[in-house]
């Protein structure tokens, strides 16, 4: 692999993100990360619009200068631990092969033993000096191909992942009107009970509580910018009235629309 790049700054650690609903909205980062999913549930909305699913052994990138979007089920527990890379180290790993700066979602599946190398090397930087950098930079790096090795390994063997995500993204359209779930089962050949057990194997929740939560996603985005009064906001999303509105967002927020605007 030749001579590690000039070490501009590594790091790693280990995030708990229970409870979290928003994790990262239309937002590009200067820096590479790998982030890999320990625990929970969650999307990944890439910088053309496709949405994957992620969930425990989903390892996801945030590349540098691409925006993206991550939510997380907050019922979930959702947890990572990650490895991030500042400066041309991206880009030289990207040249070497070691990562693929067009592929923002792999599927390794959960591996304790690589999880338990980036427990120690956390550890190992906290007292690391300059003189160590490369050393540890190789040891990230042996970790990251670790995990590109087992998502190769594993191929595509999930024959549900892309038609998961790809209703993902139809219910995510469609989270401002009341179109038929049935359609989008319909879409994809499966009676709608069949559909709803996929989509509930794979994502922790059924389709209809997934639209409820993108709806309500929307919500949030809409109250903490200029989205108009909380009546205009219940009829754009495709309530009925705004009191169905304000009682199914106190039900998934904890507040009443009024007061999550008035905290913001």
């Amino acid at each position: 692999m030749g001579a590690p790049p000039r070490v501009s700054s590594i790091s790693c650690g280990f995030q708990d993100k229970r409870g979290r609903t928003h994790d990262v909205t239309d937002r590009a980062f200067s820096s590479y990360a790998a982030c890999y999913v320990l625990r929970g549930r969650g999307t990944y909305t890439d910088w053309n619009g496709r949405t994957q699913a992620l969930g425990p052994g989903s390892l996801f990138q945030r590349i540098p200068g691409r925006t993206h979007t991550t939510r997380i089920d907050p019922d979930s527990a959702f947890a990572e631990c990650w490895i991030d890379f500042t400066g041309a180290i991206p880009q030289s790993l990207a040249d070497l092969g070691v990562i693929d700066l067009q592929r923002p979602v792999l599927q390794p599946g959960l591996d304790l033993s690589l999880v338990r190398r980036i427990d120690r090397l956390v550890f190992a930087l906290r007292s690391a000096d300059e003189h160590d950098l490369p050393k540890m930079y190789v040891a990230l790096v042996e970790v990251l191909v670790g995990l590109y090795a087992l998502d190769r390994g594993h191929g595509d063997d999930d024959e549900h992942r892309g038609m998961i995500e790809e209703a993902c993204r139809r219910l995510g359209e469609s989270a401002d009107d009341r179109g038929r779930l049935e359609q989008v089962a319909r879409s994809f050949n499966m009676s709608y009970e069949r559909f709803r057990k996929v989509f509930r194997e794979h994502m922790g929740l059924s389709p209809g509580e997934y639209r409820i939560r993108r709806r309500i996603d929307r919500a949030r985005e809409l109250l903490l910018g200029e989205g108009g009064s909380i009546k205009e906001i219940a009829y754009a999303l495709g309530y009925s009235n705004p009191f169905t509105f304000s009682t199914q967002f106190k039900q998934a927020v904890g507040l009443s629309p009024e007061a999550f605007r008035a905290g913001r």
